[in-house]
């Protein structure tokens, strides 16, 4: 499930809509709006804004370990 800091780049280009499943196993479908990377305690952290496909003003911030390639039958 896990999307590398490149896929993350290749998606917020393409435009490729991606699913973030969450801590409780709830999906939410959507297109990479940011990718982030930010240095903390001596290491550089990625995470990504997901711009929600059904509600366009709200972002979720995601790890790339929760992210996936939407598939074509979703």
């Amino acid at each position: 499930m896990s999307m590398t800091s490149e896929d993350l780049k290749d998606a917020l280009r393409s435009g490729a809509k991606v699913t973030y499943k969450d801590y409780s196993g709830n999906e939410f479908h959507g297109t990479v709006d940011a990718v982030v990377y930010r240095f903390r305690r001596g290491k550089i952290t990625v995470s990504a804004e997901i711009k929600h496909l059904n509600a366009p003003h709200s972002v979720i911030v995601a790890k790339p370990e929760r992210l996936s390639l939407m598939s074509e039958s979703t």
